[in-house]
């Protein structure tokens, strides 16, 4: 049996074609079948680490999932020892239906392959690790040692149906990073064979033993690292793409973007691959080695730690794999308005414990940023440390006190609550839920709210020195996840940053208020100085043309309009863009350009019986989306039809009104 497993299919070194358009994470249908699968497994994984499973509607304590200490040891036994019957029956069924690697070839691999024998593998893989490990002996009986058996032997049947390793969808044609890694991959599985050929023979030493398995080790070393580094680089990469799209989401009306995170899913399925190719065939030899009583003794502790790497290696490239959704579309909370919240896993065979979201400030995110680098790339890797959170968040329940200008949408709409509805926190947990629409796990709920913005000298101290510009944040979303060596581990993400504004009373510091953070996001995701997750601030200029178009941009997205400004449009602003207190030397000299503070600076000026008026560009902008917004006006339809013109001068307004 373990012979089957270790000297299978071996993928022998060859050029790779990177244009694999065969692999499609969006194939519904077989993913639906997993269904099953997904959620057997994580009722496995809760009971044996004796967490409780509560619903989004009967949560306490903000929706934490409590440690469940109710079960006996026998009751916790036959609960397990029955989710792994409906386990084994699902994948030995699942295993049967793939396709083997010698009915097809290198370019015809089966669409979602990857993703499906990832998901089978490194499901054996946890439930093995786990009856396997020192705190539950007890459940090593006969059941389980029945069910070791025929974990093995479908890990086996895996392993022979395993097709050759192949590349990202995204990854260009002879990527010579890729090229480098696949050749030490295929290196050290070569050298684990030899090594288990070697086992076979009656006449070996333990002294000759482990010279060749610290060869086989030396290997195993070498592919980890240079798989570390590609899946560094190219995740760099791919999480921009991710943040281009989430922007795009932002800042243009009507941006569909529902596909945005395919690439990113099968990235985390072809990584995960070629991890769990080699988890399965040193987890064979390791069965090998055991039933072995003269290698029995020294190469068990020796084979283990071999293991433990590759598990750990698989830990790190999960340390990334979810995504914030929210905000997609309204970078700005409003103090008690109600928010939704959805985070989405990258990899759909990762189980989490829950969701943990707290909000940060700008300096925090920076420093989340990096330690996440540094557990990504250093060995052994160090953990994200906690963090103070900016501001306190709540979980609005779904039955409860409900007030009459309380009204739930998507975007959030003006909902308006008191603190004393809800129990606000630094850090709020959300459940896991099986997500049907991305076939995998996420975190959901549809009432958040942030309740108060903490004082911060620092945060204070920034803004006076930044004219116009209000403190930016961002969620940290810090996940517990079942990892696939038996343990818990943590990934971690940081979403969209984002503006939280304060409530006032007037009208008209309400109006200014909004000014200054509508500007400041506008201003952020316009510039777009993308440093790995985080959005850049810039205090630098932009040229006249690229202003327009943001601005033209900004204005189809605000008045939910598909028809933009023109260059026409913009002529009567060009020449109101400076004044001597907001520009430095000559502001009207070519190529004409503008600042954030050109923006904000309130060097209008308007005059009547009465009234004095100054105000700045952007307020006056802010002014005519208020027109559109008026659902009680015709203003969008008279607008997309053509029949309200753009803005022009006087002169040109006489001569129109003379026809």
């Amino acid at each position: 049996m373990a012979s089957s497993l270790i000297s299978g299919q071996m993928q022998q070194p060859t050029n790779i074609s990177a244009n694999n358009n065969n692999f499609n994470n969006n194939n519904s249908n077989n993913n639906s079948e997993f269904a099953p699968l997904h959620m057997e497994m994580f009722d496995f994984l809760c009971t044996f680490h004796r967490v409780k499973r509560i619903q989004s509607k009967d949560t306490t304590q903000c929706g934490q999932l409590q440690e469940d200490q109710s079960l006996s040891t026998d009751q916790r036994v036959e609960q397990l020892n029955r989710s792994l019957y409906k386990i084994l029956i699902e994948i030995e069924a699942k295993i049967a239906a793939l396709s083997s690697s010698s009915s097809s070839t290198a370019d015809t691999v089966p669409v979602g392959y990857f993703d499906e024998w990832s998901f089978l593998c490194w499901s054996l893989l946890s439930v093995a690790n786990r009856l396997e490990s020192d705190q539950d002996t007890h459940l090593l009986d006969y059941g389980g040692k029945h069910f070791k058996e025929k974990i093995h032997a479908a890990l086996v049947e895996l392993v022979n149906k395993a097709h050759r390793m192949q590349p990202p969808p995204t990854v260009q044609p002879n990527d010579q990073q890729f090229e480098r890694f696949y050749q030490a991959y295929v290196t050290a599985l070569i050298s684990l064979h030899e090594l288990y050929t070697l086992c076979q023979q009656k006449c070996l030493t333990s002294a000759e033993f482990e010279a060749h398995l610290a060869n086989f080790k030396k290997q195993l070393v070498a592919a980890l690292a240079l798989q570390r580094d590609f899946s560094n680089c190219h995740g760099n990469l791919l999480w921009r793409k991710l943040r281009e799209h989430q922007i795009h989401r932002m800042t243009h009306y009507g941006y569909d973007n529902r596909t945005f995170m395919d690439s990113a899913l099968s990235f985390y399925a072809h990584m995960l691959y070629n991890l769990g190719v080699l988890a399965a065939r040193i987890q064979g030899f390791s069965v090998e080695i055991r039933s072995n009583k003269a290698l029995a003794p020294t190469g068990t502790k020796l084979v283990g730690p071999l293991l433990d790497m590759v598990y750990g290696m698989a830990d790190v490239l999960l340390g990334d794999s979810i995504i914030c959704l929210e905000p997609s579309v309204n970078p700005i909370l409003v103090t008690n308005n109600l928010f939704p919240m959805k985070i989405v896993s990258l990899c759909r065979f990762c189980f989490f414990r829950d969701f943990s979201l707290q909000i940060v400030s700008e300096e925090v995110a920076q420093q989340i940023q990096q330690e996440m680098r540094h557990r990504k790339t250093f060995d052994p890797p160090s953990p994200v440390r906690k963090t103070p959170s900016a501001a306190l968040l709540a979980m609005k329940p779904a039955t409860g006190v409900k007030r009459n200008n309380a009204k739930a949408s998507e975007e959030g709409g003006n909902t308006a609550h008191k603190k004393s509805d809800v129990n606000s926190r630094e850090c709020i947990s959300i459940p896991p839920l099986f997500d049907a629409e991305h076939n995998g796990w996420c975190a959901t709920y549809p009432h958040l709210l942030c309740t108060t913005r903490q004082k911060d000298s620092l945060l204070d101290a920034r803004s006076a020195m930044q004219t116009g510009k209000r403190p930016l944040f961002y969620f940290h979303v810090r996940a517990e996840f079942f990892s696939f060596v038996g343990t818990l581990s943590t990934a971690h993400t940081l979403s969209m940053p984002f503006t939280i504004a304060t409530r006032r009373n007037q009208d008209c510091q309400v109006q200014r208020m909004m000014s200054s953070y509508t500007a400041t996001c506008f201003w952020l995701y316009g510039t777009n100085v993308l440093d790995g997750l985080l959005i850049q601030w810039f205090d630098g200029e932009i040229d006249w043309k690229h202003f327009k178009l943001l601005y033209s941009l900004y204005f189809a997205m605000n008045a939910e309009v598909k028809r933009r400004f023109t260059d026409e449009d913009f002529t009567i602003l060009q020449h109101k863009m400076h004044c001597p207190e907001c520009s430095e030397g000559g502001f009207s000299s070519p190529p004409f350009r503008v600042s954030f503070k050109n923006v904000l600076c309130p060097h209008l000026h308007f005059s009547a019986a009465k009234c004095d008026l100054r105000f700045s560009i952007w307020r006056g902008m802010l002014e005519l989306l208020h027109l559109f917004n008026d659902a009680k006006t015709e203003t969008r339809h008279l607008w997309e039809c053509g029949l309200l013109l753009g803005l022009m001068e006087m002169k040109t307004v006489n001569v129109l009104a003379k026809f």
